[in-house]
Formats: structure tokens, sequence, C-alpha cells
């Protein structure tokens, strides 16, 4: 992990159920969007300041 590094953010399209199955299984929550990506339908944030599973 990169110091300093809290939060990883991410966006995907409606069209990758699997990966946005996966993003939530990995801890990842959905969140407003924070750029204008034209292509993206989701927008995904994971904490990493939290304690480790």
């Amino acid at each position: 992990m990169y110091a300093g590094v809290r939060t990883l953010r991410l966006e995907t399209n409606r069209a990758l159920a699997e990966a946005i199955a996966l993003y939530r299984a990995a801890g990842y929550r959905e969140v407003t969007p924070f750029n204008d990506e034209h292509y993206a339908d989701h927008w995904f944030e994971k904490d990493l300041t939290g304690p480790v599973p």
C-alpha cells in the first residue's frame, strides 16, 4: 500500500455485473458520482483506514 492512501475510488458501468458484485464483496460501497465519466453508471469507494479483517 502507498503511504498516506486512505481511500480507493473507482467507477464502472452496468454491463459489468460481475465486477460490481466483486467490488461490493471486497468492501467497496456505492457513492455519489465523483467525476464526469460518460460511460460510468456506478461509482465506488473503499475506506482503507479501518481495521484489517
